[in-house]
């Protein structure tokens, strides 16, 4: 049990960092975006997005930069929502806490925010694409919608930590009914 409170300990305070570093690094990226975009040599963006390209290759004004950085907080809320709640569970295992109600209800919530990952990256798709294409002549503006394998992945992902949920849970009912059977 020891080894599990000190480990659980561990991922606590990893996960602590990151969930205070997340807004930071987010922040730092579109306030340097324009430098870290002119240090890749090629930029990898389809030839069918002159739009994009031209937003990449000239660099972002501050405004365009600040706007964008704002709906990146939409996504960024939904993951520091997912790493508050693995902080949340952690904090239960490092209290010697493994089966109990709780951590279910954790998982449950760990799992459903990978569903609001998904539908959050619609909107943010979408408005981050048209916001970094703003400064660009009329009629070169871009708004892009997609969904991929990564969507995929989070919805099964969901799905999986959703059913563990619902079997820890399952689990507690029946171990408490056992617990008071005679």
């Amino acid at each position: 049990m020891d080894k599990i409170k000190q480990t659980s300990h561990r991922f606590r305070m990893l996960f602590q960092t990151i969930f205070y570093l997340t807004p930071v690094a987010v922040a730092l990226f579109w306030l340097n975006f324009n430098t870290i975009y002119s240090l890749i040599p090629t930029i990898n963006v389809s030839i069918n997005e002159p739009a994009l390209t031209h937003a990449l290759i000239n660099g972002l004004p501050l405004s365009i930069r600040f706007l964008a950085f704002l709906v990146s907080l939409l996504p960024t809320a939904v993951f520091m929502l997912g790493v508050y709640y693995l902080i949340q569970l952690f904090r239960l295992y490092e209290q010697g806490k493994l089966f109990t109600l709780q951590n279910a209800k954790y998982f449950r919530k760990l799992g459903m925010t990978f569903f609001a990952w998904v539908i959050i990256g619609f909107p943010y798709e979408a408005l981050v694409s048209l916001i970094v294409s703003l400064h660009n002549a009329p009629g070169k503006h871009l708004i892009s919608i997609g969904f991929g394998s990564p969507d995929i992945t989070a919805i099964i992902t969901g799905f999986l930590v959703l059913l563990l949920s619902w079997i820890m849970q399952e689990g507690y009912k029946l171990q408490e009914e056992h617990a008071y059977t005679v």
